[in-house]
């Protein structure tokens, strides 16, 4: 799981390189910071965080109505509570025993790529307003404790991440290179191997035009 991490963050590196150096192009670089908050109803024990996004945009149109968008996501998850009860189950011949125990997340992390569109429903001069839609693609990395009885250990899994994120966002036009901007966003996504879990994001950024924005 940590290739595909590492051949995706070279991926996206490559990408981000070939459009900064375009001379042409009408592109742009982004960085993103949000407050990302998950439904208790999936994910009780992971509390709200701060993380952040890196990513590109392209006009697809000319009159920029539908750009592209393209980027790399992580969330350093907070842990809500780290115990939670647990057991094992021992068979010996006809004799089953359990042993009480507990399990203690110490850490959960996630990387994802994200690859979608927004489109610009409202456009007054140097105001915008529009809906995105990305698909996800990436993995997790979850480190904890688990103790009972028999043992204490410290373990570590991970899996792959699939999903889609929706948005809703505005942004303003400072000059043909800065573009500040606002978003609300809203994931679901299928870890592989635990469960799946929705969430949301309340973000602000800064998007830069390589060679100005028209």
């Amino acid at each position: 799981m940590r290739q595909l991490f590492l051949a995706m963050k070279a991926l996206l590196a490559s990408i981000f390189l070939l459009f900064s150096l375009g001379s042409h192009a009408q592109n742009a670089i982004g960085i993103k910071g949000f407050k990302y908050f998950v439904s208790e109803n999936t994910a009780p024990q992971l509390g709200n965080t701060i993380s952040g996004e890196l990513f590109f945009s392209i006009p697809v149109t000319d009159n920029n109505l539908v750009v592209a968008r393209g980027g790399i996501i992580y969330i350093n998850h907070k842990i809500r509570f780290d115990t939670i009860p647990n057991y094992l189950v021992e068979y010996v011949g006809n004799q089953v025993t359990v042993f009480p125990g507990t399990l203690v997340q110490k850490k959960f992390d996630e990387f994802q790529v994200a690859i979608g569109a927004d489109l610009n429903f409202l456009n007054f001069d140097k105001f915008q307003a529009y809906l995105g839609a990305d698909v996800l693609a990436g993995s997790y990395d979850s480190v904890y404790d688990s103790k009972n009885k028999r043992y204490s250990k410290s373990e570590t899994a991970s899996g792959a991440i699939l999903g889609f994120r929706v948005r809703v966002g505005a942004s303003y036009m400072v000059n043909n290179w800065l573009e500040p901007f606002i978003e609300i966003s809203y994931y679901g996504k299928r870890y592989y191997g635990i469960a799946d879990l929705s969430a949301m994001d309340y973000g602000f950024g800064l998007k830069f035009w390589i060679n100005g924005k028209d």
